[in-house]
């Protein structure tokens, strides 16, 4: 048995005790994955907010993990990478479910935020630091998990995993056998889907987003956006079969859903970084 192996499997074991102010969304190629899509898409006026707030040559991708990086130094935005909307709710409330506490509101209020701040915040580093954030953010809202309140958003949910056989595709080791949902979408299923996060992003730019109407799927807002990331929690909580087993079956129907996801936050997070934003006087 590797040292990688058991160094996930330890990582693991302390997801299971995570509560929703501690986890962590998509993993660094899932972020590294809608920061690519966006930058393809960039217009020359949101690239050029881009080059004047990050250091020269730095990507979308590059900073796409620096708000979980900041995270445990922070402890005021931990809520501001989910959403815990119940599961007997049919959309999102901002007053039942985010709620203004030490430890943050919720990821809608700070995308929100962050939006604006990326253009009319008084300090070019505090500018710097919305683009940041939002890059991120827009990513973890479309984590399925990010917007559903059960089971510690899936933290607690353990599945197991058997995918019939089948050899692995990121660093050719067995996935540990257990996880739990979270864990799954945050990182399982982007990995078994592609050998890196760059080919998932050419596997995306010749399927779903080829066939993907842009304009369509940037409309609406981050509390629209929400409510539709927690319906795809919800089908995706009801696929896992009774005996908990994570197999090619729920792959297979998983599989269009995550690429689904994950095209439409990279389309989105383009939108917002090229949209005209007139700031507030002071």
């Amino acid at each position: 048995m590797s040292m990688a192996y058991l160094v996930r499997a330890f990582a693991l074991a302390l997801s299971f005790l995570a509560a929703p102010s501690t986890v962590w969304a998509w993993g660094e190629d899932g972020h590294a994955i809608v920061a690519e899509i966006a930058q393809r898409r960039l217009t020359p006026t949101g690239a050029a907010l881009v080059a004047s707030l990050l250091p020269k040559g730095a990507s979308l991708a590059s900073v796409a993990s620096w708000a979980d990086d900041v995270r445990p130094d922070h402890p005021e935005t931990r809520r501001w990478h989910y959403v815990g909307i119940p599961m007997g709710a049919a959309t999102y409330d901002p007053l039942r479910d985010c709620p203004s506490r030490p430890e943050g509101d919720c990821i809608v209020a700070a995308i929100e935020r962050a939006r604006l701040d990326m253009h009319c915040a008084p300090e070019p580093a505090a500018r710097t630091d919305a683009l940041k954030l939002l890059v991120h953010l827009m990513g973890d809202l479309h984590q399925p998990m990010h917007a559903i309140a059960a089971d510690h958003l899936g933290t607690r949910r353990k599945v197991l995993l058997n995918w019939a056989g089948q050899a692995c595709t990121h660093d050719c080791e067995a996935p540990p056998p257990t996880t739990n949902m979270h864990v799954l979408w945050d990182t399982t299923l982007v990995r078994k889907a592609s050998l890196s996060w760059g080919g998932y992003v050419d596997r995306l730019e010749a399927g779903w987003l080829k066939e993907a109407d842009a304009a369509a799927v940037a409309a609406g807002t981050p509390a629209d956006w929400a409510s539709e990331t927690h319906g795809v929690g919800l089908a995706m909580y009801a696929l896992v079969p009774p005996d908990n087993v994570i197999n090619t079956t729920y792959y297979r129907a998983a599989l269009p859903v995550l690429d689904q996801q994950l095209g439409k936050a990279g389309l989105r997070l383009a939108h917002e970084i090229n949209a005209a934003v007139t700031c507030p006087k002071p």
